[in-house]
Parts: C-alpha cells; sequence; structure tokens
C-alpha cells in the first residue's frame, strides 16, 4: 500500500483500487446528476429564414455576381458592404 500525504487521498486510493474504472464513472455522474441521453432522435429539419433576411442574401449575392464579372478579386465582404451602401 502507498502511503499518500493526506488520509483523504489514502482513503481515495483504497477505494479507487477496489472498484473498476467504469464504476468509479458511474457513481460519479450519479452524484453529479449528469444527463441522461434521450432515446429519440428527432429528424434534423432545414431552417427557414425571414423573408427580410431571404431578400437580403439574394440582394447581396446579386451584387456580389456583378462585382465578380468586373473584378475577380471581389470578395463577399465587398459586396454586404456595397449592399449596404445601396439600401
Amino acid at each position: 500500500m502507498i502511503y499518500l500525504k493526506s488520509p483523504e487521498k489514502r482513503i481515495f486510493s483504497r477505494i479507487s483500487r477496489k472498484m473498476s474504472k467504469g464504476e468509479m464513472t458511474r457513481k460519479n455522474k450519479k452524484q453529479e446528476g449528469g444527463k441522461k441521453k434521450s432515446s429519440k432522435k428527432g429528424k434534423k429539419g432545414t431552417r427557414k429564414l425571414s423573408p427580410a433576411l431571404k431578400a437580403w442574401n439574394e440582394k447581396v449575392m446579386k451584387i456580389y455576381r456583378e462585382m465578380k464579372a468586373k473584378n475577380k478579386d471581389t470578395k463577399l465582404m465587398d459586396a454586404m458592404k456595397e449592399a449596404k451602401r445601396r439600401s
């Protein structure tokens, strides 16, 4: 037996040798109130955008395509700034 400095550690070392690793984790989860995994899994749905966001995205992409036709180095951020300026 290895003697550690404090008596709490000594007790814990005895317990940990007696219990398997799986038992310790289960016990700890019960004490901490671990979450249970739900057995039902719902379908992953698609996110619906509001009409205002949809309109904004279409406007930005239209401007982006226009700018990209003129300059190949154009970035989407440039198109967003331009769309903001035009509104």
